[in-house]
């Protein structure tokens, strides 16, 4: 008990690790070579990570689904004629389990990718989302309608499209 929690201390100091919006990065990331070079990392690492995410994903998926499922029984309770109230809370008690099962599994994920990685290919890949994050951010994509993409919105309606002025990226691409 004590290793564990003197693990998720050692994760959690200094800020680096499980910030609510961390994520993996999308897709088959250890197979992307300009990242691999990036990250420096093994193709025995490659083989663990692809291994490790494949056997979290497959669980994944049946969780997933097992969310969806509760979230189609409270929706259908919470929607009859004759509402049961005790009935509507243990389904909504059900999904909120649900959920949290999806969410450990996510961390597990994290936890098996964090064991594989050193800690300064783990400081570059948290690092590395980090700026992924502020980009975006930086782009203003919440709340933009497709094709908006550099232009600002109208200050009312009617009013012209105004170009956006480009912006100069404020981060280091990894190479």
């Amino acid at each position: 008990m004590k290793k564990i929690v003197a693990f998720v201390l050692a994760m959690t100091a200094g800020g680096l690790l499980w910030g609510a919006s961390f994520r993996m990065p999308p897709g088959r990331w250890w197979d992307n070579p300009r990242l691999v070079r990036y990250l420096n990392l093994t193709p025995d690492q490659q083989s663990r990570i692809h291994d490790a995410v494949f056997d979290h994903a497959e669980r994944m998926i049946d969780l997933n689904a097992a969310v969806k499922r509760a979230e189609l029984r409270l929706g259908d309770l919470a929607q009859r004629d004759t509402f049961d109230e005790k009935a509507v809370r243990a389904a909504f008690a059900k999904l909120q389990m649900a959920r949290q099962n999806l969410e450990n599994e996510r961390f597990d994920l994290l936890v098996a990718v964090r064991k594989i990685l050193t800690v300064d290919q783990w400081k570059k890949l948290v690092t590395l989302r980090e700026e992924l994050r502020r980009r975006r951010a930086g782009q203003g994509r919440m709340g933009r309608r497709p094709g908006m993409m550099g232009r600002q919105r109208p200050s009312s309606p009617g009013a012209p499209i105004q170009p956006r002025p480009p912006q100069q990226p404020q981060y280091q691409q990894y190479q």
